[in-house]
């Protein structure tokens, strides 16, 4: 696992969050159903495709943000597994961009 990769994925995550594309979004998780996400409000919790589906089509519903910017990013790697701590901001303006600069 290289750290380009996983900066890659990130930068896929941000495009489609601020696309609002649920397809995008969840290609970048794995095709099982053994995937889960964490939320910041006491009731998110996701665990399944499903629902992890639905957390983030209520997101994009409710989201007005449309620029995706990393103020910073601890990626630990451990053999095939990857640990992210990020620190973002979302936020609005007239065009859409995102600022992890990693794929070509």
């Amino acid at each position: 696992m290289e750290l380009k990769t996983i900066k890659c994925t990130l930068q896929d995550y941000a495009q489609a969050y601020c696309y609002k594309d649920i397809n995008a979004m969840m290609h970048i998780f794995d095709d099982s159903d053994n995937i889960s996400v964490i939320g910041t409000g006491v009731d998110e919790l996701f665990v399944g495709r499903d629902e992890v589906k639905k957390l983030f089509l209520r997101n994009f519903n409710e989201a007005t943000a449309n620029k995706f910017e990393w103020n910073w990013i601890d990626i630990r790697i451990s053999e095939n597994h990857a640990f992210n701590n990020p620190i973002n901001t979302l936020k609005q303006s007239p065009k859409r961009s995102y600022t992890l600069d990693c794929c070509t």
